[in-house]
């Protein structure tokens, strides 16, 4: 009987050291087979990556978005240097030149008046349709030389503003 009883008990350690390496073995597969699939997925991702033709569109978007931005910021880097002069009687000349020329020496006027002498303008050019009534004159921008004529400029126009002339009471400098 004992002789039965160590057979069993060897036969139960034998089935029992059998299924602990069993065990043992698809443990040791497992990660071999998470690895594969991992490979796997990593291979179709790097496909997606290269081929995927949403990325390329979401790319393409974002490059022409950045590019949009540095021309916006060249924009206003440019109209820093913009003044909008409000209430200065138009022209009545027929020729755009001689307008211009009119505009120009009145602006040179207004500057000398407020002791801005040394801002120099690049450009004037009358905004909007020109109309018959003179009571409602076209703005004007002007594009200065520099940020720091437009910073002098409108720091002085107060004195223009305090003159008794006509067209200081009735001209208004704006930034843009």
């Amino acid at each position: 009987m004992e002789q039965l009883i160590e057979t069993k008990l060897g036969w139960l350690e034998l089935q029992q050291w059998q299924m602990i390496e069993d065990r043992l073995r698809k443990l040791e597969e497992k990660p071999a087979a998470i690895e594969e699939s991992q490979e796997r997925i990593e291979f179709k991702v790097d496909q997606l990556k290269f081929n995927d033709p949403v990325a390329k569109v979401v790319q393409g978007a974002q490059e022409g978005a950045l590019q949009q931005d540095k021309a916006e910021e060249i924009e206003i880097e440019h109209r820093k240097q913009n003044v909008i002069v409000h209430g200065v009687p138009e022209s009545n000349e027929d020729s755009p030149e001689q307008r211009i020329e009119e505009d120009t020496t009145v602006l040179a006027a207004m500057f000398h008046e407020i002791g801005a002498d040394d801002v120099k303008l690049e450009s004037v050019v009358r905004l909007g349709k020109r109309s018959d009534d003179p009571a409602h004159p076209r703005p004007m921008k002007i594009v200065l030389d520099s940020v720091e004529g437009k910073v002098k400029l409108l720091r002085n126009t107060k004195n223009l503003r305090l003159k008794r002339r006509e067209v200081g009471r009735r001209c208004l400098f704006t930034k843009t």
